[in-house]
Parts: structure tokens; sequence; C-alpha cells
């Protein structure tokens, strides 16, 4: 194999993503043992994960340092509920969190995991864009937009020029097979909707879906939490990710 090509893929297979803490509806992702420990997802990877443990479960982690295969379910919580079969082995253990490594029974056994993975990836990429590259009336009525890999751009109102209470207005669009995808919020209503063109990226028609499209919701959900760990403020993804995980 020309090791020239390694070094990306082995990259990805082993990039290591923070999930948003501190979300009024919970974590984004947490691990249900078969003896009902639940823990939340701190980070995950391909390769494993970090959960967080409070004093009240150290009693139940120890149990689990061993060395030992450990069947579990992953919970992903996002606009819909989702959860996986994985088999694990704790590899590390502090104060507050519990390190472990996925058991590959088969290549394809986390293939779940990839679309979440890749939305995380390119989440983190986006920068925020200067002000002289945005719309002057985008500016100056409080907009700021960060632009990453995909193409995938987030646009939000400058949560400092809205009430506390109210939900910030926002657009997230995002690649969507051969075309792209929006979701968004103006005024507490949400929007999502897709381009239905064949001329992909290009195109600039798009059609309305439902509101609550539970499949543009996770992926905007997973783009966001990337977001978060990119250079967008933890808060302003936590106010915009909350809302859309309640009702969907």
């Amino acid at each position: 194999m020309n090791s020239q090509s390694r070094p990306e893929s082995e990259r990805r297979q082993h990039q290591r993503f923070h999930l948003l803490p501190g979300l009024a509806a919970g974590p984004l992702v947490s691990l249900k043992t078969e003896g009902g420990v639940v823990l939340p997802v701190l980070n995950w990877s391909y390769g494993g994960l970090q959960m967080a443990v409070s004093r009240a479960g150290q009693v139940a982690v120890a149990r689990l340092d061993d060395n030992e295969t450990v069947r579990a379910t992953l919970h992903l919580a996002v606009a819909s509920e989702m959860s996986q079969k994985v088999n694990f082995k704790v590899v590390g253990t502090s104060e507050n969190t519990l390190s472990c490594a996925f058991v590959h029974d088969t290549p394809d056994v986390l293939l779940f995991m990839r679309p979440w993975m890749e939305c995380l990836r390119r989440g983190s990429s986006v920068t925020e864009l200067t002000s002289d590259a945005i719309k002057p009336e985008l500016a100056a009525a409080g907009w700021k937009i960060w632009r990453g890999e995909g193409p995938l751009t987030l646009s939000a109102r400058d949560s400092a020029r809205n009430d506390e209470s109210s939900p910030p207005d926002w657009l997230l669009v995002f690649p969507l097979g051969e075309g792209y995808a929006e979701v968004g919020s103006t005024d507490g209503k949400l929007f999502s909707r897709q381009s239905i063109d064949n001329d992909g990226m290009a195109s600039t028609r798009m059609q309305a879906s439902n509101a609550k499209d539970v499949g543009l919701l996770n992926l905007a959900l997973m783009y966001l939490a990337g977001c978060a760990a990119g250079s967008v403020p933890e808060t302003l993804c936590a106010k915009i990710i909350d809302p859309l995980r309640r009702d969907p």
C-alpha cells in the first residue's frame, strides 16, 4: 500500500470528536450496559469513546474494569431516538470518566456511525467569516456566518441582539446526496427544504419539506454539534439544538 495515502485516512479513522455538553434535553449520545448502567458519552471515535461517571456510579463502573468484553447499547438522542448494539472493553478510568475501546467483531460493525462522524468532522471545520466578507445588510442586522467543508454554512443572528428567552434566527446549509438541504428557524418557526434539481449545489430551486423532517433534523443536529467543537460558541449551538430535540 502506498504509505503516502495512509495519513489522511488514518487520521479520520482515529479522530476523536467531543460532543456538546450541558444540553437541556440531556446528552446527544449515551451508553447503556446490559447491567443497566447508563453513561453520558463525552467524546467518541470509530475506535472507542469516553464517558462521564458520577460518584454514584463508581461501584457499578468498577465491575466493568476487568478487561472483559462488555455488551451495551449506544443511544443517539437527536431529533429521533436511535440505538445500536456494541461491544467494548474498558481501557482507562479516572475519578470522573471511563474510557473504552470498541470490539470490532466484523469490519462493518460500526458503519452506522459514519454519517454522524462525518457531520461532526465537517462541522468542526467551520470558521467565522470576517465582517467585510458578509453582505453589509446582514452584518448590520447582527448576523454572523461560519463556513466549512462540504460546503457547509451556518448563519445566525447575533445572540446579543436577541432576547435571552427567545431562540436565535439561524440557517444551516449542508450537502445532501448530489444536492444540498437547508434547516433553520425564523421568529421561532422551524423550516427545512432540499434542492430538487439535478445540478446539485448549483441548483437554486428548493422544495419545502416537513418542518419536522426527522432525517434532516438529525443531520442538522450533528452538524451543529460539530460546529460547537469548532469555532461556533457552544452557548449559541445549545440554544439552536435544544429546541430541535423537543417535539420533533
